[in-house]
């Protein structure tokens, strides 16, 4: 995939020959996975002028698993905060317990869960089953060149899902003869 500036990519815009659109994970994370509101949530515009949104199941997996991990995290780093204010205020066990619960009445996996369905729903997503497109051999020869995304990085074994997710995203290209704008930093 040809890598574009601001400017080619306003240009292609403006011709339409951008027929699809997809982010990567990288940019779910530099916008603290804000999948309400903000940036990410504007990629409903795109459904709307005909553009579909399309997001590899690799990413939904890791973004998934980012949701769940920040989430049981900061459910853990609350309950402490809680039993803490308790102790200060001279709170029972009981009512702490009771605050905790009234805010946490679902998994972390469920609020994710739901929270995806959500965003896909409003973006109108189409999810690209990364098995169905990219093909392993195709993995490896890019691994072993060291190209992108691997390049000559110490750990570039992180790299695989982003690898995976851009294969299917090409093959996909080209059995839809549609171009694909890919958004990662």
């Amino acid at each position: 995939m040809p890598v574009l500036t601001l400017e080619e990519i306003k240009t292609a815009v403006i011709l339409r020959q951008i027929e699809a659109i997809s982010v990567d994970t990288s940019i779910f994370h530099q916008y603290n996975y804000g999948l309400e509101a903000g940036l990410l949530m504007q990629l409903e515009q795109f459904s709307r002028k005909g553009i579909p949104h399309l997001i590899c199941d690799m990413i939904l997996f890791e973004i998934t698993s980012h949701l769940v991990t920040a989430a049981e995290k900061r459910q853990a780093e609350l309950r402490t905060a809680l039993k803490n204010l308790s102790n200060s205020w001279g709170m029972s066990k009981d009512r702490r317990d009771a605050v905790g619960e009234s805010l946490f009445d679902k998994t972390a996996v469920q609020v994710t869960k739901e929270r995806l369905d959500a965003f896909l729903e409003s973006t109108h997503a189409t999810t690209i089953e990364c098995a169905e497109y990219a093909k392993l051999s195709d993995v490896t020869k890019l691994y072993y060149e060291t190209k992108p995304p691997f390049g000559a990085k110490e750990d570039k074994k992180k790299e695989f899902p982003d690898a995976i997710a851009l294969l299917a995203l090409e093959e996909w290209s080209r059995i839809n003869k549609k171009n694909i704008l890919v958004v990662s930093s």
